[in-house]
């Protein structure tokens, strides 16, 4: 994973008139953090913004940290309590699902432990407005326990099949139009096997966005703080440890089930690199060396995936058991 010094740059980011958004934001013992989060999406400049909270069962509080927060603001609302997902996809699934849209333009996803610079959703508006396109996602700030930060770059160029590899960044970064949302909303209640396989949700909205024809922008300018701590699901994973913890979800399997996954429920035949992929023979996956560029933004992450990928063929041609450490290898 890339990090660089922070050097970034401030833009104009009005939107007239203010639009109109919604807050997916997905919760689990959440009660350390979660008041700074809202917070800050509550506070942000030229948008009118409404949360939805949806909690997984927690063993904190979490469920009436978040029904006083819906108390204290009406813009604040909860999803009936009780339900426990395992996991924050299909918390996010869910909140996809049972989302009212009326009166939005623009929908977004939230996290519950990291704070959101003041102009985030006005910048995101108002670069889809400028790209015409229909998602946004962007870099961010990873910010570590001891207070240093560092720039995640996830805005590379993107390649032909990069999103049947990975997502477009952290899904707390994402802002889709509403119609968009309401598109995939629709989709997902007509696929709930896609639900049940695809086990990141951020990558299963960016690669349906552009298996279907749809635009994404990732933004060079990074929108919030990514906070970095020890119950994060996935984490930013830099250093030694988010490397080891990326190879070996590569090397046992799970990558490769879920790139299928991902296929089998957008694509109606096989692209070439899935075709290799699906095989599993040494001879096979060699070949997606040949298009390697095409299948990650990152050029390096590219590489390290087809070593990763070649030896696993060798190795484990048929294993792909889910691993406790999966790295953030789908970002």
């Amino acid at each position: 994973m890339n990090t660089e010094p922070l050097g970034v740059h401030r833009y104009e980011t009005s939107v007239d008139p203010p639009a109109k958004v919604l807050v997916l934001l997905a919760a689990h013992d959440g009660t350390l953090f979660l008041r700074e989060q809202v917070a800050s999406v509550l506070a942000q400049e030229g948008v009118s913004v409404r949360v939805l909270i949806s909690v997984d069962v927690s063993s904190d509080g979490t469920e009436s940290l978040a029904d006083t927060l819906a108390r204290e603001d009406s813009r604040v609302r909860c999803l009936p309590h009780g339900s426990a997902f395992g996991g924050a996809a299909p918390n996010f699934y869910r909140l996809i699902r049972e989302g009212d849209l009326q009166g939005v333009s623009h929908v977004a996803l939230c996290d519950q432990d990291d704070v959101w610079h003041t102009d985030k959703l006005s910048r995101a508006i108002a670069a889809i407005a400028r790209e015409g396109v229909d998602a946004y996602s962007s870099n961010v700030v990873v910010w570590a326990p001891d207070g240093t930060q560092a720039l995640l770059r996830k805005a590379q160029p993107q390649r032909r099949f990069d999103h049947l590899f990975s997502s477009a960044g952290p899904g707390c970064t994402y802002v889709l139009t509403r119609d968009a949302m309401a598109r995939f909303a629709e989709w997902l209640r007509r696929h709930p096997d896609a639900e049940q396989r695809v086990e990141y949700h951020d990558w299963l909205v960016y690669a349906w966005v552009r298996t279907g024809g749809g635009r994404w922008f990732i933004d060079p300018e990074p929108s919030m703080k990514y906070r970095q701590h020890g119950a994060n699901q996935l984490g930013a994973n830099v250093g030694a440890r988010g490397a080891v913890a990326r190879l070996r979800a590569l090397n046992d399997g799970w990558f490769r089930r879920q790139v299928l996954a991902v296929a089998d429920a957008l694509l109606d035949h096989d692209e070439r690199p899935i075709a290799l992929l699906r095989e599993n023979r040494l001879r096979s996956v060699s070949k997606l060396w040949l298009v390697a560029p095409e299948l990650r933004r990152s050029r390096k992450e590219a590489l390290l995936m087809c070593a990763a990928l070649t030896v696993s063929a060798v190795t484990r041609p048929h294993a792909s058991p889910s691993p406790d450490e999966r790295g953030d290898l789908q970002q």
